[in-house]
């Protein structure tokens, strides 16, 4: 993805700009502005599941864009949000709107741009409703509902984090574009107080105003949402670098021998770091490390059941998927070995280990052992 989503930027630019070479290097910038981003590095080292919700965003601009001459678009807008709800849930919708904005702001027509938006949505509707014909896709949909977006709303799944640490971190972000940008128009004021001949500042275009209600739009239910965590920002931060890239780069034109050589730069950068930190885990590395150990006890107790004091769903899902091992959450049973957190202790245990996560685990004391 740390290739992928620049490629992506890259093609939205060229369709921005088709016939325009002074803007080619533009893209240059956009992708600059957005590694610079803190929350860039985060996401792209964790791998989260919001480089790809980016990645569709990304795409479904592109396919917006071209459906303003061309309606068969729409629909490819409609299955990338498709994609992208599957992928995350109602957050990544946001590509839906797109087809409005780009009618509203960039041609000023406000109840075009809202049928647009109203075929992608109803087409996308469509599509999520023909899988709810297959049984097990509704059973997993019923499931979904249940234990993510209800249990989200009713603050069963919320987190430590809060409201305001989100926007701390949506603001840091914007701060490297909007740095960017205050120090290029300042230092322009200044060559315009010198050189009176320099063609003058201008307002940002309708294409920078569109993008910057997009990231917007994408960022919006983020920040209405219960659960607050900085990666989930992503999705909205490319769509801000564009727009800062809009502005910024026609006031610092580069040469087309720097343009390739820092995009050369870039790719190398990228593809180094990307080489390097394959396979690593990322923040998740001590739960990842306490869930192997976890597994080696459950396999040395001859079973392939490990108890749950308490339901965690991303743990018990991890242990399923990698080491194929079944977990409950009902105390009464005899299962041999107990994962719980820290002052929860099964009836008739023994402490078996203390795990680098803070979480520990029992052994189940048979009749034989008293």
């Amino acid at each position: 993805m740390a290739i992928a989503i620049p490629a992506a930027m890259t093609l939205f630019w060229s369709r921005l700009y088709p016939n325009s070479p002074r803007y080619s290097s533009g893209i240059v910038w956009a992708v600059t502005i957005l590694l610079l981003m803190p929350v860039t590095t985060h996401t792209m080292r964790s791998n989260a599941l919001e480089l790809l919700i980016a990645f569709i965003g990304i795409l479904a601009a592109v396919c917006a864009w071209e459906g303003k001459s061309r309606t068969g678009w729409l629909a490819i807008v409609a299955a990338l949000s498709a994609v992208g709800f599957l992928v995350k849930g109602p957050v990544g919708l946001f590509p839906l709107a797109m087809p409005f904005v780009f009618a509203a702001v960039v041609e000023n027509q406000v109840v075009t741009g809202f049928r647009r938006s109203t075929v992608s949505s109803i087409i996308c509707l469509a599509m999520l409703s023909s899988l709810l014909i297959y049984e097990p896709a509704r059973i997993h949909f019923t499931a979904y509902f249940d234990n993510q977006i209800l249990a989200s709303l009713t603050g069963l799944r919320g987190n430590e984090n809060d409201r305001i640490y989100l926007l701390q971190h949506f603001g840091l972000n914007l701060a490297v574009p909007i740095f960017l940008t205050l120090v290029v128009f300042a230092s322009r004021s200044i060559v315009l107080q010198r050189q009176p001949s320099v063609a003058a500042l201008s307002l940002p275009s309708r294409e920078t105003i569109a993008l910057i209600a997009i990231g917007l739009i994408a960022s919006a239910p983020l920040l209405l949402s219960p659960r607050h965590y900085r990666h989930y920002l992503f999705p909205c931060l490319p769509f801000f670098a564009l727009a800062a890239a809009m502005i910024v780069h026609p006031k610092m034109h580069l040469k087309p021998r720097w343009s390739r050589l820092l995009v050369l730069t870039l790719f190398l950068a990228v593809t180094t770091r990307t080489f390097l930190n394959f396979g690593l885990p990322g923040k998740d590395v001590t739960m990842l490390n306490s869930l192997q150990v976890a597994a080696s006890h459950v396999s040395r107790a001859g079973t392939n059941q490990l108890g749950f004091c308490h339901p965690d769903p991303v743990r018990q899902s991890y242990l399923h998927r990698q080491h194929r091992i079944q977990s409950t959450n009902q105390v009464q049973t005899q299962t041999p070995v107990w994962f719980c957190t820290k002052g929860t202790k099964p009836a008739n245990t023994e402490l078996l280990a203390e795990l680098a996560d803070g979480n520990v685990l029992w052994r189940r004391i048979s009749p034989t052992d008293r």
